[in-house]
């Protein structure tokens, strides 16, 4: 992982993550999709993720 000011995203390898309190930094596909693979426990749901081009 790495942290950087700008927000730079590796579409072959990572995706990237922004948090405003964190600063923006890069995470693994495999680990971002493990942290979404749950239940929202509000809605009782599935969480996803909507790819924007």
């Amino acid at each position: 992982m790495r942290t950087s000011e700008a927000p730079r995203p590796i579409e072959a390898e990572d995706v990237l993550d922004v948090n405003q309190r964190h600063k923006p930094w890069l995470i693994g596909r495999e680990r971002l999709f493990s942290a979404m693979d749950t239940v929202d426990s509000d809605g009782d749901r599935q969480r996803g993720l909507l790819p924007i081009e």
